[in-house]
Order: structure tokens, then C-alpha cells, then sequence
């Protein structure tokens, strides 16, 4: 194994460590610091290209690089075995931001995700979702920040080139996993269950019904179903982070995660 599939592998032993603590308390619930494991990644960088990206960039613009997990092998190698170990769907991006530059304004998070400061400092602010005290914190480099799902966030870069990688991590919500469950087993469940329609507002007693016919299926026997859909998942997930670390995708194939 070459030294860069050691750093990489070090560091999936630590984040999912770091991710263990966080769903045994506060998953999906506050934002969270750590210092030191997004050091091992931030080493794999080149620093000749970092110095070429803000070269690049316009004075406090940023620039994101989308799916770094299907065209860095580094990143894809972190993303499958973080996946294979927690049981997480887990793609990465990575943004660069000129210096005093926003990498975003506030906005929501799509899921759960974990940045790791690579490069440079950013000073982050995130509005939890479960509407507690407004988080705020600088990321110098080697440090990493759980955001959860739903967070609005905003981050600035400091007074040099900041670059994070994010980390998103794919997970159902307990709803989708119910109503998942509920269809595999053949049992009644509304065809557009879960989702309104365009002007439902106008008329949201018209809904009502839809709502109460997923609440029956779930009643009516949908908890035993989930319970062992759960528990098949698990075995599968169990197995899998069992077994030895995969090998390397092939170049330009996109790493299997689930």
C-alpha cells in the first residue's frame, strides 16, 4: 500500500471515529468542532496547485469543484471507505475562496455533511436547525466542522487562499425509510405519500385524507415491516464494513458508495 493510501486510510479511521461520537449525541442536531484528522488529508494536497488556483480566482470570489470523489483518486478512496465503514452515502467537493471571500452565503444543507479546512483559515457561522444559539467558529487549517442537515451556513475566508473539502454524508430520513419499507412490502401507501402538490395551499383540507391514509399504513402493521427492513439493512452494512478494504476503482470510473 503507498503512502498515500495510508494517509487516507488514517484518516477514514478517524473521521469515523469522529462520526460514531456524533450519532451517539447530536446527530442532525448542532454543529460540532473538531482539530487534527482533516490534517492528514490537507497533506495530500499540492501546494503547487494551490498557488495556481488563487492565481486564478478573483479577488474575493470563490470557485467549487464539484464531485472531487469521481476525479481525485484520494478523495473517491475516503469516500468508499467511509461509506463501507459508517454505512453512509458519502460524496466530497472541495471550494476554494479567495482571500476575505465568501465560499457561500447563507444557505440550507441538503444533508449532513463535514468540512475539513485544508488550506488557509474561513470563519464559519451556522443557524441550526433545531433553532439553537447561532454557532460561530474559525477553521484553520487541519480542523473539520459537522454541519447538519438543514443548517443554514455561511463561511469567509481569512486573509489568504481558504480551501475545504466537504464531505457529504447521504442518509434517509426515518420517514423515507417507513414509507420505503412500507411499498417494498406490497402494504397500502398513498402513490404521492410524503409530497405536496404545487397550490396545495389553497386548498390544504383537500390533503387531509392523503395524510391520514399514510398515518393509518403505518399504524396498521408498517412498524413491524420497518423494524425488519432495519434489521436486514444492518446485517448488509455489518458484512460489509467487515470485510478488508476494497481496492481502487479504475481510473475514470466512479466509486461505488451507496
Amino acid at each position: 500500500m503507498n503512502g498515500t493510501h495510508v494517509a487516507v486510510d488514517d484518516l477514514v479511521v478517524d473521521l469515523a471515529g469522529e462520526l460514531r461520537a456524533l450519532g451517539r449525541a447530536g446527530w442532525g442536531a448542532y454543529p460540532r468542532h473538531s482539530s487534527g484528522p482533516a490534517g492528514r488529508f490537507a497533506g495530500l494536497l499540492s501546494t503547487a496547485r494551490l498557488q495556481e488556483l488563487a492565481g486564478e480566482l478573483r479577488p474575493s470570489s470563490s470557485l467549487l469543484l464539484a464531485g472531487l470523489d469521481e476525479s481525485w483518486p484520494p478523495a473517491a478512496r475516503l469516500c468508499r471507505e467511509l461509506s463501507r465503514r459508517t454505512g453512509l452515502t458519502v460524496t466530497a467537493l472541495a471550494v476554494a475562496t479567495a482571500p476575505g471571500g465568501l465560499s457561500a452565503a447563507r444557505h440550507g444543507a441538503g444533508a449532513d455533511h463535514l468540512v475539513l479546512q485544508c488550506a488557509g483559515t474561513a470563519g464559519w457561522t451556522v443557524w441550526p436547525p433545531a433553532l439553537g444559539p447561532v454557532y460561530q467558529r474559525p477553521l484553520a487549517a487541519g480542523d473539520s466542522l459537522y454541519v447538519p442537515r438543514g443548517a443554514p451556513q455561511r463561511s469567509e475566508a481569512g486573509p489568504r487562499l481558504s480551501v475545504h473539502v466537504a464531505l457529504v454524508l447521504g442518509s434517509p430520513t426515518l420517514a423515507e425509510v417507513a414509507e420505503r419499507a412500507v411499498r417494498d412490502s406490497g402494504a397500502a401507501w398513498p402513490a404521492a405519500a410524503g409530497t405536496l402538490p404545487p397550490f396545495w395551499f389553497e386548498d390544504p383540507a383537500a390533503h387531509v385524507a392523503g395524510v391520514r391514509r399514510v398515518t393509518d399504513a403505518v399504524l396498521a402493521g408498517a412498524a413491524a415491516t420497518v423494524a425488519s427492513d432495519l434489521a436486514a439493512r444492518a446485517e448488509r452494512l455489518r458484512r460489509a464494513a467487515a470485510a478488508p478494504a476494497t481496492a481502487p476503482a479504475p481510473t475514470g470510473s466512479r466509486p461505488g458508495v451507496r
